[in-house]
Formats: C-alpha cells, sequence, structure tokens
C-alpha cells in the first residue's frame, strides 16, 4: 500500500513505499503546528490520515527529548504496589498502541476499521482463517501475543492479512499492551 507524506506549509511531499526507508528533511521557518496528509489513495482510511507537524525552539526540543524521546517505560517500580504495577504497565500499553500507530487500523469504541476491534477483545471467542482453515479460538494473551508478533498467523474472519509483524516490540511491551486490551 503506497503513501504520500504531504505538508502543504513546507510544499514538501514525499512517496512512502512499503518496505523502503524513507526520509524527508526540511528547514523550517515558524513555530507553529502544520498539517500533515497523506496524498496517495491508500484505502479504506485514507482519508483519516491526518496529523501535524509540531515545530518548536531548539531550546523547547532540547528539553522534550530529554524529558520523553517517545520510548514508554514499561519497567517495575518495587516500592509500588500490585496494583500501581498493573495501572502503570496499562497506561504504558495505551500508550504504545498510540505511538505505534495501532489505532490507525483498530478502534477501542466498536467500530470496524481495516483491523477488528479492540474493543471486548480479551477473553472473546474470535473466529479467525488460519492456513485457509476457519477456526475458533479464545482472545487470550497467547493469541494476542502471537497476533503482534505474525499478525497473518490467524487472521481475523472477514479481514484482509495487512498487519505488519511489530518484531521491534520487546516482550515487556507487548505485555503492556496485552494488559491494557484487558481493560477494554
Amino acid at each position: 500500500m503506497l503513501h504520500s507524506f504531504y505538508v502543504p506549509a513546507y510544499r514538501v511531499k514525499q512517496d512512502v513505499v512499503p518496505g523502503l526507508d524513507t526520509y524527508v528533511w526540511f528547514h523550517p521557518v515558524d513555530t507553529g503546528f502544520f498539517d500533515i496528509f497523506c496524498a496517495e489513495y491508500c484505502g479504506q482510511r485514507h482519508a483519516f490520515m491526518l496529523s501535524k507537524v509540531v515545530v518548536i525552539s531548539e531550546a523547547e526540543f532540547d528539553e522534550w527529548i530529554e524529558k520523553d524521546v517517545g520510548t514508554v517505560p514499561v519497567s517495575i517500580d518495587e516500592t509500588a504496589s500490585e496494583e500501581e504495577q498493573l495501572a502503570r504497565l496499562q497506561r504504558a500499553g495505551e500508550r504504545l498502541s498510540q505511538i505505534k500507530g495501532c489505532n490507525a487500523c483498530h478502534s477501542t469504541d466498536g467500530t470496524a476499521l481495516v483491523g477488528p476491534t479492540y474493543q471486548g477483545i480479551f477473553g472473546r471467542s474470535v473466529t479467525v482463517v488460519t492456513d485457509g482453515v476457519t477456526r475458533q479460538v479464545v482472545a487470550d494473551e497467547e493469541y494476542i501475543r502471537r497476533s503482534i508478533l505474525e499478525p497473518n498467523a490467524d487472521v481475523v474472519e472477514g479481514y484482509d492479512a495487512l498487519m505488519p509483524p511489530q518484531a521491534e516490540l520487546t516482550d515487556e511491551e507487548i505485555q503492556a499492551i496485552i494488559e491494557y486490551l484487558k481493560t477494554l
């Protein structure tokens, strides 16, 4: 599926091809928020591919990068109660699902998107297609973990095998996502 990264305010447009690293460099003049669009029709959710370029001063950027570079700590705080640790893990999972772009294809409110909804997924019986055979599975931790690492092994019936493997996620990050999904 092709995409095209487009920032009209800076007259930047770059095609994005699956499997190829794509980099875009431009020199912003003004600080502020500027629209990003996908300029290549890329399928059912094309109209929802909107975002913003956030241009801040170098000092603000340095402060942000020192404080939060987009990683999500999922380490265990030994001084926290078990309940607090679980809540922290669930918040990390929610943030990871946003950072990694999961919400572009999976809703949390029951809406069918490119991928099945996350709402009520944990513990639910799911009809999947595995090697051309339709079968029922329970969406437990093992199923969700496999769906993240090998998404095309068991494809939910009615959906296409479009999700790329998320091999860059650590075991701790996957567990955080699973704990988050349990809350939905």
